[in-house]
């Protein structure tokens, strides 16, 4: 997964750590609270014109588990049970982000010397400036990012005179939707040998492939492990969506999802080979009868449900054209009438769902079949 290395993402997550940096200081000369949220995602937290995307309106339906009152075949979809929570918790989606992605952008605080300057300018240095770099990370088994630096780069530099960090990853999943995840907390470096055997397993473990050299804290070699001890995350489901923080036990005790190695696979198969299926969806599950749905596709499946994006304009009766009527793009939520845990599971509940939207649409009762008389031996 490419990580968010574009300026915007740098300067954003940079003004975060500076801020976050000078608070104990701007505490005694003022109350005022720094504008954290959005910062660190490169979100702005004031909606702009033309802030959302241009493939979506924003709209997102929370859609009914299971059809009521249709007789089916595949009548497990409609669970008696009520539904689980329609999406996965904010540290969830951390989790998975984490789990997901290899890299990131990593930012520290450098501290200007006396005299310093600016390479190549005559423009001294501030107190404390952000340093932003790309870096490769592989998660602990509890989520806590592990980064590999070299000993001699000017952020392992940094960190030796304030461990303070911002580590800011990002996918994108088949739909371009762009989850995002900013982890905040201290980068330290492994000082003994048991931490730094379980460091070096977990990286292991991510990059099997990998060559580089590591070590400890006493220079035996030219990389070092570090780990962030995460003291708060903020997380947001996409790229032009409010972030939101959470505590770092809340992250730190959650899972990532069950389905996040196969979904991607899922998606693709479903788009390309049950797309018709994919157009009854909203109208069997999103109780939106009155849409003509021009277009749907799977956006992406998680233990709880699916994301639909739409394009639908409404169905007129009569002689009314629909087509006189622009279509809209929305996101429809899905949720399964009951948790899967596995690819296998996924795939069964979307296949049941297609077989029920199918019978709605035609208002198909499945024919009693008398029973056969026993014939007399």
């Amino acid at each position: 997964m490419a990580a968010a290395c574009s300026s915007c993402a740098i300067q954003a997550a940079s003004r975060c750590l500076v801020e976050r940096a000078s608070q104990a200081t701007a505490a005694r000369a003022s109350k005022a609270q720094p504008a954290f949220l959005g910062q660190a995602l490169g979100i702005n937290t004031h909606a702009t014109p033309g802030s959302q995307k241009v493939a979506s309106t924003g709209i997102q339906l929370v859609a009914a588990a299971a059809a009521r009152g249709v007789r089916c075949a595949a009548a497990a979809v409609e669970a008696a049970a009520a539904p689980p929570a329609g999406r996965p918790s904010a540290a969830e989606l951390a989790q998975t982000v984490v789990e997901l992605a290899a890299e990131g952008t990593l930012v520290t605080l450098a501290h200007g010397g006396t005299g310093s300057t600016l390479t190549g300018d005559d423009q001294p240095l501030p107190a404390t400036w952000p340093l932003a770099c790309h870096a490769f990370f592989a998660p602990d088994p509890e989520g806590r990012p592990i980064v590999l630096l070299a000993d001699s780069s000017r952020a392992a530099a940094t960190l030796a005179a304030d461990a303070e960090a911002c580590l800011h990853v990002q996918i994108e999943l088949p739909g371009q939707q762009k989850p995002q995840v900013s982890l905040h907390g201290r980068l330290t470096k492994a000082h003994d040998g048991k931490t730094l055997a379980k460091l070096e397993a977990a990286w292991r473990r991510r990059f099997p492939d990998s060559e580089e050299e590591v070590g400890g804290s006493d220079g035996s070699a030219f990389s070092a492990l570090f780990l962030l001890d995460v003291d708060r995350v903020l997380v947001a489901p996409d790229a032009d969506q409010e972030g939101e923080w959470i505590s770092p036990e809340a992250y730190l005790n959650a899972d990532a999802d069950p389905l996040r190695e196969v979904a991607a696979g899922i998606v693709a198969d479903f788009n390309r080979e049950h797309w018709q299926d994919l157009r009854r969806f909203p109208a069997a599950f999103a109780a939106l009868p009155d849409l003509q749905v021009d277009d749907a596709s799977l956006i992406w499946i998680d233990r709880l449900g699916f994301d639909l994006r739409v394009l639908a304009r409404p169905a007129m009766p009569g002689s009314a054209a629909a087509a006189d009527f622009p279509a809209r793009v929305m996101d429809v939520r899905v949720p399964f009438a009951g948790e899967v845990s596995e690819e296998r599971e996924a795939r069964s509940a979307l296949t049941m769902m297609a077989q029920v939207a199918w019978e709605k649409e035609r208002s198909f009762a499945t024919p009693i079949v008398p029973a056969a008389a026993a014939e007399a031996s």
